[in-house]
């Protein structure tokens, strides 16, 4: 293929990754936070690692994704091991802990697709920043 026949904004091979499209960014900033509902974590840690060097807007919505589902999956862990440790006494405190988790769970997603929808950027509340 010559460099005339390429398609607009197509680059070579040999001189990087070809950049998103604006309608391809927004895409996958979105899908990156309703990831949650089908494979957490794994949805932003692959759409990191794959797209990062292809778009600054999908690394930025991945890595709050990303984040976001690893403070869940620790806080929850630590739950069931507070409930654990306490011989099921802090069952009452780790069921209203675990809904608030379930809520966040639900609309912070959802609010992160719908900024990433509109091409603002997003950060979730009260999230341990473990993928900078």
């Amino acid at each position: 293929m010559s460099y005339s026949s390429m398609p607009p904004g197509a680059q070579p091979y040999p001189y990087g990754p070809t950049p998103m499209s604006p309608s391809d960014e927004t895409l996958w900033s979105v899908l990156v936070h309703v990831s949650i509902f089908v494979v957490p974590i794994l949805g932003p840690l692959l759409a990191l690692l794959i797209l990062k060097e292809r778009s600054v807007v999908v690394a930025h919505h991945a890595r709050e994704a990303l984040n976001f589902h690893l403070t869940l999956t620790i806080v929850g862990v630590a739950l069931g091991v507070l409930t654990v440790a306490t011989l099921f006494l802090a069952t009452p405190l780790t069921l209203l802990v675990g809904a608030l988790l379930a809520v966040a769970g639900v609309v912070f997603p959802i609010l992160g697709a719908i900024a990433a929808g509109n091409r603002t950027p997003y950060r979730y509340p009260a999230t341990i920043r473990l993928v900078r």
